[in-house]
């Protein structure tokens, strides 16, 4: 896993999540910190490689006009800055 900078995820999930993001920001991270937590401990998914998971899913199948201002708001703090 160590080579992989984002794991891929359905557009759904991407579309999910960025209505997740926009419209319920604090149900968001109080779900979406816990999960990338557990993805390290569980499966050895490094935080980086599920917060650029996360950014690319939004980034790719989201409407949000300023994604990283929005994941600030739902991102552990090792996730935040470009």
């Amino acid at each position: 896993m160590g080579e992989w900078e984002f794991i891929g995820v359905t557009r759904q999930l991407g579309v999910m999540l960025d209505w997740f993001v926009r419209h319920r920001p604090d149900a968001a991270g109080h779900t979406i910190s816990p999960i990338i937590g557990e993805a390290e401990r569980q499966l050895d998914v490094p935080q980086a490689v599920s917060i650029n998971s996360v950014k690319t899913a939004l980034a790719l199948d989201g409407a949000l006009s300023e994604p990283e201002a929005y994941l600030e708001l739902v991102l552990p703090p090792e996730g935040r800055g470009g």
